[in-house]
């Protein structure tokens, strides 16, 4: 598996196509980049289609200090000036969403636009939802924590096999990476930051999603000048292992609308 270092730290990715602008895939806290498969080969056909690990998850190296937002995002920023790509459009799932807003949140300049899916700009409650995760971390394996987990994160009666793959993702984390990871991704408020983003944004949220609701990403609708909100069908949480073909038609017409804008001049 490729992997290239940045802010010191081996980092795992997978980077399809030649030409064309580059789109960054942000997998979620019980994911790893294998998530994204179906769209890198579909956007890989006309961008440069970047999908990593993030520190600690899948073949990236798990860090001495703490996993945080800040670091995912420098990391973002880092595997990009590694490989010499320019601005991205990013897109994230959960977690990734929650990453690609702290990415510009800090480094705007690199971020062309966002997509965020199934996640949130603040989730309601959190602080409980931690302490309950904390406490499956003291009882639980990471593999009883996967098979109870997963299913909740699909659509009802789910591809057998994504579901399998989904849970041995899952499964392989270390529970350390999985508590900070998790405390990164429900903790953020980026509410008052959002009516500033100045980016083309398309918020996505799966019709079955039970993690997230429709509220949240309405919320983010609402809040971020310009943005589209689409409901994909036949879609859980993991919505882009859902229902890939919906989820990659979505996103690519939202693409092609943002590369014309930067190519007139017009990016909001």
């Amino acid at each position: 598996m490729p992997t290239v270092e940045a802010n010191g730290l081996r980092i795992g990715y997978d980077l399809v196509g030649g030409s064309g602008p580059v789109v960054v895939f942000l997998h979620g806290v019980g994911s790893d980049r294998r998530v994204w498969r179906d769209q890198i080969d579909d956007l890989g056909r006309d961008h440069r289609a970047l999908a990593l690990d993030f520190r600690g998850h899948g073949d990236s190296q798990i860090p001495v200090e703490r996993i945080d937002r800040p670091a995912f995002a420098a990391d973002v920023v880092g595997v990009l000036s590694a490989l010499r790509l320019g601005p991205a459009h990013l897109v994230g799932l959960s977690m990734g969403g929650v990453v690609a807003l702290e990415t510009y949140k800090l480094y705007p300049d690199t971020v062309l636009s966002l997509t965020l899916a199934d996640t949130f700009a603040h989730f309601p409650g959190w602080e409980d939802g931690m302490v309950r995760r904390e406490r499956d971390l003291r009882e639980m394996s990471m593999r009883e924590i996967a098979e109870e987990r997963i299913p909740a994160c699909l659509k009802p009666a789910p591809d057998p096999r994504k579901l399998r793959e989904a849970v041995e993702q899952m499964a392989a984390k270390d529970k350390r990476v999985y508590s900070e990871s998790s405390a990164a991704t429900w903790s953020p408020d980026f509410r008052a930051m959002l009516p500033d983003v100045r980016v083309p944004t398309l918020v996505l949220w799966g019709e079955h999603d039970t993690l997230t609701s429709r509220e949240v990403s309405e919320e983010l609708h609402a809040s971020i000048p310009g943005a589209r909100l689409l409901v994909l069908p036949d879609a859980g949480h993991i919505s882009n292992l859902d229902n890939p073909a919906a989820f990659s038609a979505a996103l690519r017409e939202f693409l092609q609308r943002a590369d014309a804008r930067y190519t007139e001049g017009d990016a909001l």
